[in-house]
């Protein structure tokens, strides 16, 4: 006698590899819980999870270790997000005061960035032609095949490490002001586009915003970052910098 049917059977089959639909219950608490695996435990350190309480038709977030016990409605948990948001949102009449100001740091740093790129394309210059010299000794026979390819995969290495640094350290003005620009746009409504209506914009958001998640201190109802997208960074102090504009006597200044 079989112990389950072929269909039972194919359906695990399809599981296993991964090949299967959410339930509609699975799908509709992921978009109510956009926070859902971004916000840590501050107790604990573990992702939260969710879940949804039917006698009372409401969502909660919860920390999903064994024993921590700690949850939250939704309601409350994500009025605390949106509070942590507020501070990197920015009153439209500040957007060009902000701007300018982060125009000017950003640029100022990249000066900084390009003085330590004059040393890196030295050293690469100088790898490019140990790698050139190796390779005109090899192929006058001055040492064996095993150890040219020893010094050489070395070179290279070194010299790929290099390239990647100088690319990375690279910043384009134009890019530069782009990103600036789309953060003006972004910050003057955080609150207004993260909204979980819309799950996926609300995840892509909030890891925009906060790349490495956030940790809620259950007791407090506040959130803690561990790093903020350098864009967004700088955006609380500019905001208090820009409120007390009126008192300086210039907006570099201020």
């Amino acid at each position: 006698e079989v112990m389950v049917t072929s269909e039972q059977f194919f359906k695990v089959i399809e599981i296993l590899a991964g090949r299967f639909e959410k339930s509609k219950h699975s799908v509709s608490t992921n978009q109510q819980l956009p926070l859902k695996r971004f916000a840590y435990c501050g107790v604990c350190g573990q992702p939260t999870t969710g879940y949804y309480k039917k006698q009372k038709n409401l969502y909660y977030y919860k920390c999903r270790t064994n024993g921590c016990k700690r949850n939250m409605s939704q309601k409350k948990f994500h009025i605390d997000f949106q509070e942590l948001l507020l501070k990197y949102q920015i009153n439209p009449s500040s957007v060009n005061h902000i701007e300018k100001t982060m125009k000017y740091v950003f640029k100022l740093d990249n000066q900084d960035v390009e003085k330590g790129l004059v040393d890196y394309r030295s050293t690469l210059t100088k790898l490019k032609n140990k790698i050139e010299r190796l390779e005109d000794r090899y192929v006058d026979e001055e040492f064996s095949k095993e150890m040219f390819q020893k010094h050489n995969s070395k070179l290279n290495k070194e010299k790929e490490e290099i390239q990647q640094t100088i690319a990375n350290s690279m910043i384009n003005s134009s890019n530069l002001e782009k990103c600036i620009d789309w953060t003006m746009e972004i910050s003057s409504k955080l609150n207004e586009l993260w909204t979980f209506e819309n799950f996926a914009n609300s995840e892509t958001l909030q890891k925009v915003v906060f790349p490495e998640g956030i940790t809620y201190d259950w007791e407090n109802r506040r959130f803690r970052t561990s790093r903020v997208n350098s864009f967004f960074f700088a955006i609380p102090q500019l905001k208090v910098a820009s409120e007390q504009k009126k008192t300086r006597e210039t907006e570099l200044n201020s």
